[in-house]
């Protein structure tokens, strides 16, 4: 007898609260339409994550591993990410260097950030400073504009300006040269993500390739196998990211 398996991808939407994408979920859940879960929502909380192992639901999480032991997960490698792309922006002879966007105070993938910033900086015997570092909500997307300009104009020091998203980088350049600053002569500018607008864009943009369609495959075919109860332990992947050097950046001259 076939046995047909139900499967549900939560992105994380930026026009509905976490919450309310945790309640459609444990709804779903109560009325045992689904079989398994593949969470993307990086922003939801662990007490969140907890409620579906207590229950012994197969779901696995594809935007953020939670650093647990306890928990399936295949995402990209954040840390990694991060790590080479200001290696190759420290490498490249920048010492003054700036994160805006993301909220490294709560949200996993952001710490991950961060703590990459501050290790490459360490093995640079570099200082690194939160002053150089904005937080920013991801559901404010219209503010990031205003965002950008006030930390440009505040940091006329930095030499280069990272960004969690592609998106973001590009108009972190847009703002940047509305000031009257050169990308990337006077300030090298790079994102995460490797979207085709970035690679399209006026001024290619180095990023950091997350491999996510990679991801989805792999996390598909890791749900369908616990559901089918072939996997007895907990399946843990980071994938490897992949520097994507362009136009954007370059060496301090």
């Amino acid at each position: 007898m076939n046995h047909q398996v139900q499967i549900l991808a939560i992105p994380f939407n930026e026009d509905i609260p976490a919450a309310k994408e945790s309640l459609f979920c444990a709804g779903k859940i109560k009325e045992n339409s689904l079989d398994g879960l593949i969470i993307g929502a990086s922003q939801l909380n662990r007490e969140e994550f907890t409620l579906l192992q207590k229950h012994s639901f197969p779901f696995i999480l594809v935007a953020t591993s939670l650093h647990s032991t306890n928990f399936n997960w295949v995402c990209p490698d954040y840390y990694q990410a991060a790590f080479l792309l200001f290696e190759h922006l420290l490498s490249s002879g920048h010492q003054q260097i700036g994160f805006v966007g993301g909220l490294h105070h709560t949200n996993i993938v952001d710490q991950d950030r961060f703590r990459a910033y501050q290790d490459v900086m360490k093995a640079h015997s570099l200082y690194s400073s939160e002053e150089f570092w904005q937080d920013w909500d991801y559901r404010e997307r219209d503010k990031f504009p205003q965002i950008a300009r006030e930390f440009i104009a505040e940091h006329r020091n930095l030499t280069a300006i990272c960004s969690p998203d592609d998106l973001m980088a590009l108009q972190i350049i847009t703002e940047a040269e509305k000031s009257g600053l050169s990308v990337p002569k006077d300030l090298a500018v790079a994102g995460f993500g490797n979207f085709s607008e970035g690679r399209d864009f006026r001024i290619p943009l180095t990023t950091i390739r997350l491999r996510r369609k990679e991801t989805g495959r792999i996390a598909f075919k890791s749900l369908y196998k616990m559901v089918k109860g072939q996997i007895n332990k907990p399946v843990q992947l980071f994938l490897e990211p992949e520097l994507i050097v362009r136009e954007s950046t370059s060496r301090v001259s």
